[in-house]
């Protein structure tokens, strides 16, 4: 599996991302187990053609032929987490600095990720937009287009206590 990360280019977006990746870009078939370990960062992630099962503290994602692009963040877990892939499924994941996400959405971190993983219904008006991102191969045009839908989502976001403390 291919795993090909980038980095914003977007001055603002440097301030709240670490960067971007796309996670098996030919759509080949694989099959393999990796362990997730806890780290302070949180991820937005667009994935094609898998369906996600999180239970008994692992991850499967499978391939689901003709399923809808799906939209999830990960956050909230202390121990390391199996995460098992099989199939030809994509994902575009988003990698935000600490605080990063609160810059992007009208939510606070507790109603975004209650749960070690959830659906991230937060970006719906722009879903067709995103589900496109999953097939552009030209990473100077992804990061262009990624970029402009990021920043339509920006929004000023202020908590003196929490930055001093970080």
């Amino acid at each position: 599996m291919e795993l090909k990360h980038f980095f914003p280019v977007n001055e603002v977006l440097r301030k709240h991302i670490e960067c971007y990746h796309i996670s098996n870009p030919d759509e080949e078939y694989i099959k393999l187990g990796v362990l997730i370990y806890p780290h302070y960062l949180h991820t937005v992630s667009l994935q094609n053609s898998l369906s996600t099962i999180f239970s008994n503290h692992q991850f499967t994602f499978q391939e689901q032929i003709n399923k809808k692009p799906s939209l999830n963040i990960l956050g909230r877990f202390t121990k390391p987490i199996f995460c098992k892939v099989e199939g030809r499924g994509k994902a575009l994941t988003i990698v935000f600095k600490p605080t990063g996400i609160n810059f992007f959405c009208d939510k606070s971190f507790d109603v975004l990720v209650p749960n070690i993983f959830n659906t991230f219904p937060y970006w719906n008006e722009k879903a067709d937009e995103l589900e496109e991102l999953l097939y552009i191969r030209d990473i100077s045009e992804l990061t262009r287009k990624l970029e402009k839908i990021l920043l339509s989502f920006y929004r000023p976001f202020e908590n003196r206590s929490l930055f001093e403390t970080l």
